[in-house]
């Protein structure tokens, strides 16, 4: 299991789900990707307007010609190659557990890399399509044109017919969306699962926060 939580890895050991995931017998290896913990500030912080966290880090990358999300992408794939190394790997059982900005990327690599058998994706943005302003989810997050291509469910469908989990999905403003909201905005996630005779691989679930290490923890050590 890679383990990308939009604080950095030590926010992941904060919350237990590092200690979930080994008292369980998974090999994990949680990960700062760039810009999230020990890489963090490596650029001023600033916020603008509404909060927007990464806005600074997000402007610099587009300065330099780099889109973040994508050299974050590399971060991932590099911490697959790094676990294909390793004698006590399963390499047929390759997971990636993301929260917030995290699940985005973890969605991204997985879509890139069919190494990834599994996506937890905690706190993932439903929906580009949203009425209000946005708050709270981070300017990394706002991608240049997306919505000319897709949105967030069809990102969602590019990891059919492997494992995928959809856990406590969050709006625009960063707030919960109830279970069957999501999986009636992911109708088109859920209907390329059917399509593919993969129906029962892609689950929604909520669960309060304090919660979510266990859950993930034991779907992930369920059989599909």
């Amino acid at each position: 299991m890679v383990v990308v939580d939009e604080d950095g890895k030590q926010r992941a050991f904060e919350r237990g789900l590092v200690d979930e995931l080994v008292g369980s017998g998974v090999v994990v290896l949680a990960i700062d990707y760039r810009g999230a913990g020990e890489t963090s500030d490596t650029v001023p912080r600033i916020q603008y307007g509404p909060a927007a966290p990464e806005y600074n880090l997000s402007n610099y990358s587009l300065f330099v010609g780099r889109d973040l999300n994508g050299m974050r992408v590399l971060d991932v794939r590099c911490a697959i190659d790094l676990l294909f190394t390793r004698r006590e790997v399963d390499r047929e059982q390759i997971a990636l557990a993301g929260r917030g900005r995290g699940a985005f990327v973890s969605v991204l690599a997985a879509a890139f890399d069919d190494r990834v058998k599994g996506v937890i994706a905690e706190e993932l943005l439903s929906s580009w399509i949203f009425e209000e302003e946005f708050v709270d989810i981070g300017l990394s997050m706002l991608v240049p044109g997306i919505v000319t291509v897709a949105d967030m469910p069809h990102l969602i469908a590019l990891l059919c017919p492997r494992r995928a989990l959809v856990l406590n999905p969050v709006d625009g403003r960063r707030r919960a969306v109830e279970v069957g909201a999501s999986r009636d905005v992911n109708g088109f996630a859920i209907a390329t699962y059917r399509l593919f005779d993969a129906a029962g691989q892609l689950d929604h679930a909520a669960h309060e926060s304090e919660a979510a290490p266990a859950v993930i923890t034991e779907w992930l050590t369920s059989s599909p």
